[in-house]
């Protein structure tokens, strides 16, 4: 016996081949025989026998060495999935209805699983591109931050690799470094924006945007891991961060992180106010901040990696790929 069945919603690709038993065919002989029979399934054969495969040359020449066969279709509604095919009913005994009724049972617990698997990559296609789609935005508010957002991302998941977390952590980090600055979505332009220092009341509009991206997040189920560091990314070791002037003894690892990351971007980034500085004051300017702003731990994981290394890798090199890796291990 043997199963053929699509793993993506694309129809057109390959069928996977899943051989139980002794097969007499090779995977491209299932192949064959399922492109065969493919367009009579679709067209919505309920089964497909065949006892006397010998004297039909055709069939002789797709399935050399089987004597009969029965081939039932994965189909849930009308949407056909693959196939399962028997071969060689012991004892040279043809196949009956009985043996359409076992396989047709076997038949529709697989479609069901098939089709579950292709419901959950759907929606992991909808969580990618909202996650995308999110990111863009916050881009597209503020020409001179354009691509923070990724670089942020590809920084904080290189530092959290260094510091030896579970691959799992790494991309929970990562994601949350693509969304830390979502909450700007909710800050008016002319403050955003503004080209020039902010007056203590519009840095105080800038300090909300941890707390409005928390409670966007809030209402997607999937994303409630990326929160902490979301809403936590502006706190700093002594108590004198925002939104909760969390300190050492309660500040998450992931908000650590993301703030290191965020602050070597923006020092290292032009800005409408001022060019970008050179490597050695940032450099210089994070050591003299570990243990009071930065975390001594995560200062030295940057520092083993070193500035320069780290800031030449590009979101074009690895932003894609590994989205998609996060976005496949998203909550389900």
């Amino acid at each position: 016996m043997a199963a053929l069945y699509h793993e993506s919603t694309d129809e057109r690709s390959e069928p996977r081949v899943v051989a139980m038993g002794d097969s007499p065919l090779s995977s491209p002989q299932l192949l064959r025989l399922y492109r065969h029979f493919e367009s009579d399934l679709m067209d919505g054969r309920e089964v497909i026998i065949i006892n006397q495969c010998k004297e039909s040359p055709e069939i002789k020449d797709l399935a050399p060495g089987v004597r009969n066969m029965i081939l039932v279709p994965l189909r849930q509604g009308h949407r056909l999935y693959g196939v399962i095919v028997a071969f060689n009913k012991n004892d040279g005994v043809e196949f009956y209805s009985t043996d359409v009724k076992l396989v047709a049972s076997v038949s529709g617990t697989i479609a069901v699983f098939v089709e579950n698997s292709h419901l959950y990559a759907d929606l992991r296609r909808l969580m990618l591109g909202a996650i995308k789609a999110l990111v863009s935005s916050i881009d597209a508010k503020d020409e001179y931050t354009s691509g923070h957002s990724e670089r942020v991302a590809l920084i904080s998941k290189q530092i959290a690799v260094r510091m030896g977390l579970p691959a799992e952590d790494v991309d929970r980090i990562y994601l949350t470094g693509l969304l830390h600055d979502i909450g700007k979505i909710g800050i008016p332009e002319r403050i955003l924006l503004k080209n020039g220092r902010l007056e203590p009341e519009e840095f105080d509009v800038i300090k909300t945007h941890p707390t409005i991206g928390a409670r966007i997040l809030a209402g997607v189920r999937e994303l409630e891991a990326v929160i902490p560091g979301v809403l936590h990314h502006h706190e700093r070791l002594d108590g004198r961060g925002y939104p909760k002037g969390l300190d050492d003894s309660n500040m998450p690892l992931e908000g650590r992180i993301i703030g290191l990351a965020d602050a070597l971007d923006a020092m290292t980034s032009n800005r409408v106010y001022r060019g970008a500085l050179s490597l050695d004051k940032v450099e210089a300017e994070i050591r003299r901040c570990a243990g009071t702003q930065f975390d001594i731990r995560c200062v030295d994981a940057l520092m083993e990696l070193g500035l320069e290394k780290v800031l030449a890798l590009r979101p074009a090199q690895q932003g894609e790929v590994a989205l998609e890796r996060v976005a496949g291990s998203l909550r389900r």
